[in-house]
């Protein structure tokens, strides 16, 4: 039987060698934790980049998802030549301003002979229709890239040992030099045995339903309860659920519990970095939500990973770092446009709106402000995650947006949606108020009352000695800077408790991760 093969080398005229210019660019740019870009951060930031392209024109081609082994496809020498607007998403996202710079070329062939020297005035006329000729062989060029971009995404699949695997148009697969056809892949025996051997593989029992709706019910508690529990008994707690998932995960199961469980251990690992993100411990934090995001992307589970991205940016945003807390929001709404809730989109609309406020953007607070307001009000409470607050059933969005006016120095306004916000939170929330609180000692700081700054920051510390997080602290310390700079005396009382403050969050986290 002849075999139809799409190879992956054989795309543009087959394999020119490694593209050393493409590699080198992307291992120049540094992540977050100053390691290099590897493949599949340039695809994401890539998937990001076209998004936001199709968001600003319609016209240009609607982005599909790409991941490591399209780049890789490239880095290999595969292909050379991408389309153009994968091109400018290559360009932009390794920083550079030619395809040269990366190794690009095109391929076309100039006739010998036919064009005339670089000092002569003449003009061949048959160099001119060469040259013409050149141009419209590129163009059928992009025509067949794009084809062949289709094919590469289409037919590329993941073996165990994580190799490309190409699937040929006959059902057979090309893995690494060997090819495997039908012969290889039939167990000898009838075809009632190949079916029941069939059925078995899918039939695997494992967890039972029940058992599995039991610890995502337990997983949802866990939330429910992160903003009234201390961050070492939750980060206790969640290393138990983790265990029980990843147990369950280690055994044969059905195709649907499989997913699910997938699903379930992402969103545990979300908690587990916004755990070490309440006790200081970014860089814990970005690799539990980057593992998180990797398995929400692989599992399509879009909304989960949306939510998990704008929890990441909140790392950044406490630094101050508008820039990279601005480029997780955009990829968490990425995420969000394949499909999430109306709860999660107007909540990253919101972080959207003070990212842009924190960089003075106006006009770009007030856009992704009345966003999130127009998604709020499809917004629904069984879809609340941790960092959403509900009140009268619908997504609260005065928070962000008292945060927000703080930014744009607009604390009359910042004071009435931060009280507003605090009156709607329950009692039970220690932690979320002692936040607001100190938010509100900050508008009240911005207005020139320092007495009530000071009086607010000393309830919110005292509230939650007990259960002390970075994001309290961290307020605090900018409150009493405030105070500092126009009354020293009032500053004077607050220096004492925020130190405590300090020293019994070292001592939490101390606990947590011992």
């Amino acid at each position: 039987m002849a075999e139809v093969t799409i190879r992956m080398g054989g795309g543009q005229g087959g394999v020119r060698g490694k593209n050393s210019k493409l590699i080198a660019a992307r291992e120049r740019q540094a992540m977050s934790d100053g390691e290099p870009m590897q493949p599949q951060d340039v695809a994401e930031a890539m998937n990001v980049f076209l998004w936001a392209e199709h968001q600003r024109n319609p016209k240009s081609p609607e982005p599909t998802i790409l991941d490591h082994r399209f780049v890789l496809a490239y880095e290999a020498g595969r292909y050379w030549w991408p389309s153009a607007h994968y091109r400018a998403a290559f360009r932009h996202v390794l920083d550079v301003a030619t395809d040269a710079e990366l190794g690009f070329t095109p391929k076309r062939r100039r006739r010998r002979g036919l064009h005339a020297p670089a000092n002569s005035a003449d003009v061949n006329p048959l160099a001119e229709f060469a040259d013409k000729a050149d141009d419209a062989q590129g163009d059928v060029d992009d025509v067949k890239n794009r084809f062949q971009e289709q094919a590469l995404r289409r037919h590329i699949i993941t073996s165990p040992d994580d190799h490309p695997v190409v699937v040929d148009g006959q059902g057979s697969a090309a893995h690494g030099d060997r090819r495997l056809g039908i012969e290889d892949t039939v167990n000898p025996g009838s075809a009632e045995t190949d079916l029941v051997d069939f059925a078995s593989i899918l039939d695997q029992r494992g967890i039972s339903n029940s058992e599995l709706t039991a610890v995502e019910l337990a997983c949802q508690r866990l939330d429910q309860e992160f903003a009234r529990t201390s961050p070492d008994e939750l980060i206790s707690k969640i290393r138990m659920l983790m265990k029980l998932v990843t147990n369950h995960l280690r055994q044969p199961q059905t195709l649907s519990h499989h997913e699910r469980l997938v699903r379930l251990a992402a969103r545990v690992a979300g908690l587990r970095a916004w755990a070490c993100f309440d006790i200081n411990d970014h860089h814990a934090a970005d690799r539990w939500y980057d593992a998180a995001v990797t398995v929400a992307q692989d599992s399509k589970a879009w909304g989960l990973g949306a939510w998990l991205l704008g929890a990441q940016s909140l790392i950044p945003w406490h630094r101050r770092e508008m820039r990279r807390a601005a480029a997780l929001i955009e990829r968490g709404i990425y995420f969000a446009s394949q499909g999430t809730d109306a709860t999660t989109r107007a909540w990253l609309y919101a972080l959207q709106a003070r990212a842009n406020a924190g960089k003075g953007d106006g006009e770009g607070f007030d856009s992704a402000h009345a966003r999130a307001q127009r998604e709020a009000e499809e917004s629904n409470e069984r879809d609340r995650r941790h960092g959403m607050d509900f009140t009268n059933g619908s997504l609260d969005l005065r928070y962000y947006a008292g945060t927000s006016r703080l930014l744009l120095r607009q604390p009359g306004q910042a004071y009435t949606d931060l009280t507003g916000s605090l009156n709607a939170l329950p009692k039970t929330h220690t932690k979320a108020r002692a936040v607001l609180s100190l938010f509100l000692a900050d508008a009240a700081a911005q207005s020139g009352d320092t007495a009530q700054a000071r009086d607010l920051t000393l309830r919110a510390l005292a509230s939650t000695i007990e259960q002390p997080i970075l994001p309290i602290f961290q307020q605090s310390r900018r409150v009493h800077r405030l105070v500092q700079q126009q009354d020293p005396a009032s500053a004077a009382t607050l220096i004492d408790a925020v130190q405590n403050f300090g020293t019994a969050l070292t001592a939490v986290a101390s606990k947590a991760t011992s």
